[in-house]
Order: C-alpha cells, then structure tokens, then sequence
C-alpha cells in the first residue's frame, strides 16, 4: 500500500502489540484512525479476559500510534470483573488517561498539540466466542422482558415476551448496571477534561455534521426571509 501510494485515509482495528515502527508504516500506508482493542488496564482482568495482552502493551502501542500522529480509538470494557477489579481497573484508566494528557505531538509547523485520543468505554457483553460462552449463557443470561406494562400495550409485550423467550438478551454482570454507569461516567469525565484532540473519522463526521447544520440555519435563515418578504408585498398591496 505505500509502495502504491494510494490516496485514501481509512482506519482498522488493531491488536495491542503495535511497535514505533509499525505504527509509522501504518501512517504511511493511509490509516487515519486505529481502533484498538484495550478492554482494560488492569492485568488481572486482561488475564481472565485470555486477552493475550498486558497493560503495558496496550499504553505503549496508544503511544506509538499518537507519536505518528494516528488518532486512536481505545475501546474500553466495564462490569466485567468483580467490584474491587473493576475499580482498579477505573482507577488505571483515569491515571493514563491523565498521563496522555500531558503529553504532545508537533505538527508541520513545529507547533505542539494535545493527542489525539477517544476513550470509549461499553458495559460488557456475553457475544458468540467469549470466554466460556456456552456455559455463561445458561448461568448468567436471561430472556428479555419488560419492566413497564401499560393497560394498552399488555397484550403486545406478553406476546414479544414469548417470542424472545429462547434469546438470551439480559445479561447479569459480575456487578450491578448501576455500578457499570458509574464507572463508566467517571472514566468520560476523564476523558472529556483531558482536551485531547479529535481526529481521524470522528473529526470529519464533527466537521460534516456542523457544515449540515450551518446549512439549515441558512435555508432556515432565506425561509424566514421569505416569508417575512411575501407579508411585507403583500401589506403594501392592501395599501394600495
């Protein structure tokens, strides 16, 4: 793909085993964003995750690719450990987190700039391939049901209920979904102060959104000055 030179930015997820070398190639090559699958930064859940990476493995390839100027995405997992694990977990995250926000990248200009990182943690998911699967799914899932019944929509719910009764949609964490919010609020708000910068795709689909909406501020804008222009004709006429 260098050797090609093709003109395309695109992004891939990556295992976290990602040298300086390679992340520079991986520039060269075109890749704009890497979504990289960190899970955790506590070695004890990546363990029992069999992730077959270390916490270690996973600052150093976010730091390798922001050097080369790759924004990075890291995927995060929250509830799967129990409560003590998890807040350790939580704890790392908001440690590294401070710690990439004090670092920097030059541009062209020789200009520095924040990097560019998107911590993006998701409550954890009983998927096909997890970690014994097969035997979570009969101990740990449930099938789907509602918790808000109304006299109008009773029969309805009941019937959806015995048509997902053989999905196992509701999973029970090792941890209540509260103590999830929680930790995963905390580690947004680390996130959110930090100021880190935003590219890659999550920066064009801001700047295409905004041009969206300045465009329908501006039609909006000539629709009022429109109608504003029709009323004003039409007054004059009856004065006439």
């Amino acid at each position: 793909m260098i050797k090609e030179d093709f003109d395309i930015k695109f992004g891939s997820h990556f295992r976290a085993n990602i040298t300086l070398e390679l992340a520079k190639k991986a520039k060269e090559a075109g890749f704009n964003d890497a979504w990289i699958g960190v899970e955790a930064l506590n070695d004890t859940d990546l363990k029992e995750m069999n992730k077959g990476t270390t916490t270690n493995q996973n600052i150093s390839t976010i730091a390798n690719f922001t050097k080369k100027g790759v924004n990075v995405i890291a995927m995060l997992v929250v509830g799967f450990s129990n409560l003590e694990e998890e807040q350790k977990n939580c704890a790392n995250i908001e440690e590294t987190i401070t710690l990439f926000s004090k670092l920097k990248i030059s541009n062209n200009k020789g200009h520095e700039l924040p990097l560019s990182i998107q911590w993006r943690p998701a409550p954890m998911f009983l998927v096909p391939g997890s970690l014994n699967y097969y035997e979570k799914r009969e101990t740990t899932t449930r099938p789907w049901s509602c918790t808000v019944i109304t006299e109008g929509n009773e029969l309805y719910l009941q019937e959806l209920e015995i048509e997902l009764s053989d999905i196992p949609y509701e999973f029970d964490r090792p941890i209540p979904d509260k103590k999830v919010g929680k930790l995963m609020k905390r580690i947004q708000i680390a996130d959110r102060e930090a100021g880190f910068a935003i590219g890659g795709i999550a920066q064009y689909v801001i700047s295409y959104m905004m041009e969206d909406r300045r465009n329908k501020r501006s039609r909006r804008k000539q629709e009022r000055i429109g109608v504003i222009a029709q009323r004003f004709e039409a007054k004059k006429n009856i004065l006439l």
